[in-house]
């Protein structure tokens, strides 16, 4: 089976989606399934998917006048169709549909949601908030996250190191606040920084000898791992 998964990752938007379909996609290449990625051209996660060996081609997802949909399905024979968009609009989906794929979105707030086979609604916590759809998974039993999680998980008992980590890009530039906060306090902490974050000089303005700084890291979830540790 082959799934084409459409995805759009900015620094305005974030990169919650491009890292969700990369935790996916290594997950299909392990059950022998094909896939590709499409996805806007933002440079940084270009990057990412480059250094991770993933199949992708850049599209625009905003065009709605060419038949972009089904170009791709047929020039990829692709089976199922996977939005995660966060607000898909129905005539998308429609061309989706008339292209003869299953769609799949996730959590998504858009018009286009309604005309999809599934949709995977991890992120609704509001038990009033609908999600449309043929067929809806809610809740945080879907969520797709990386699966060396499980192997590190373990009760934290105290407070006693400090990681701050907001994003493939904090588009609002919380990062930088938290610095001043925890600086006020005289808390040390770790701020790590994502592939498209840009508030850089901001943060360095309000960086102390309390701080160490972390981009570029192999893997989140070790270091991440390394924090709030048990003490017996």
């Amino acid at each position: 089976m082959t799934f084409g998964i459409c995805i759009e990752s900015s620094h305005q938007k974030g990169m919650g989606h491009l890292f969700r379909a990369m935790h996916f996609c290594t997950y299909l290449r392990s059950k022998g399934d094909s896939y590709i990625i499409f996805i806007n051209p933002h440079k940084a996660s270009l990057d990412c998917l480059r250094d991770k060996g993933l199949s992708f081609e850049t599209v625009d997802p905003t065009d709605s006048s060419s038949g972009w949909e089904s170009t791709l399905a047929s020039r990829h024979n692709l089976d199922v169709w996977i939005n995660d968009r966060l607000d898909t609009n129905e005539d998308h989906a429609r061309r989706v549909k008339l292209s003869g794929l299953k769609l799949i979105t996730f959590d998504d707030h858009g018009t286009g949601a309604a005309l999809s086979d599934l949709h995977v609604a991890s992120m609704a916590f509001d038990d009033s908030e609908q999600a449309l759809g043929h067929k809806v998974l809610r809740g945080v039993d879907y969520l797709i996250l990386n699966p060396e999680i499980s192997s590190r998980r373990r009760l934290r008992r105290r407070m006693d190191r400090i990681v701050v980590s907001l994003g493939g890009s904090d588009t609002y530039g919380v990062t930088v606040k938290a610095a001043i906060m925890l600086k006020e306090l005289g808390q040390p902490a770790v701020i790590h920084i994502g592939p498209a974050f840009a508030h850089r000089e901001a943060l360095q303005a309000n960086m102390g000898g309390e701080f160490i700084l972390a981009e570029s890291v192999a893997s989140l979830v070790e270091l991440f791992s390394g924090f709030d540790p048990i003490r017996g």
